[in-house]
């Protein structure tokens, strides 16, 4: 049981630690591809992950002004708009 929980611990700590390095390269990608909508939303959940909430829903509007039939773009928006 305690191997399993320092699993579940480092598995998280990694999830963060991979969201953080995910966020600053997205940030260059989106720099360089502004009309990805695809880019914009992982900006957004990436954003939302290290608890950016209102870049999160401007990366996730964006997504949506590029592709207004982005469902999981206009799902996470409503999610991060909530908190």
């Amino acid at each position: 049981m305690r191997h399993r929980l320092q699993t579940i611990a480092a598995i998280s700590k990694y999830e963060t630690k991979d969201y953080a390095v995910r966020h600053r390269g997205l940030h260059g990608r989106a720099d360089l591809q502004p009309t990805n909508a695809v880019i914009q939303f992982n900006l957004g959940n990436a954003h939302y992950r290290i608890t950016d909430y209102p870049a999160a829903l401007t990366a996730f509007d964006q997504a949506l002004s590029l592709d207004s039939n982005f469902m999981e773009a206009l799902n996470n928006r409503g999610i991060s708009n909530v908190i």
